[in-house]
């Protein structure tokens, strides 16, 4: 469970990364949801 949800977020990351420059508020938005879900993931 552990496993797919860290691949989940490394495939977040990527995708999020690839459009920054097109949508930048999306991609804020999104790396605020990451680093939130990361930090109940490792808490």
């Amino acid at each position: 469970m552990l496993y797919s949800l860290l691949l989940l977020l490394a495939y977040r990351c990527m995708t999020e990364f690839s459009r920054v420059s097109t949508e930048p508020k999306q991609y804020l938005w999104n790396k605020w949801a990451l680093n939130l879900s990361a930090d109940y993931i490792f808490t």
